[in-house]
């Protein structure tokens, strides 16, 4: 039993890092191109969706505001929102920003519902 749940948690680590990986990579690009353009994120935020297909959209958001969104389609009502006006989904972007690390957490309420 314990060779079978090392062997499950391997997978889900492996599994998580190819996630925090291509988080901290848009981050870093953000940053070194500082800031994105539209059609730069949608680059990105697709190249990341192809490589990790259990993400199915991608937000950036600048001083807390969420300003653009990938795919554009169904996510609408994402855009313009305030992160601050969201405490679950805040307190971990809070959490993040003090360990100074990309992390993935949820499960988060999705503005268009949903969890995500």
């Amino acid at each position: 039993m314990q060779a079978r749940l090392a062997g499950w948690r391997e997978r889900v680590q492996g599994q998580l890092n190819v996630y925090l990986f291509q988080v901290e990579a848009l981050g870093n690009v953000a940053q070194l191109d500082h800031g994105l353009t539209p059609d730069r994120f949608d680059d990105l935020a697709m190249r990341t969706i192809a490589q990790v297909p259990s993400i199915r959209s991608v937000s950036y958001a600048l001083d807390d505001v969420v300003r653009l969104v990938h795919p554009l389609i169904g996510n609408e009502q994402v855009l313009g929102l305030n992160l601050r006006a969201q405490p679950d989904a805040y307190r971990q972007i809070e959490q993040a920003r003090r360990m100074g690390l990309p992390l993935v957490l949820g499960p988060t309420p999705l503005v268009q519902g949903g969890q995500g």
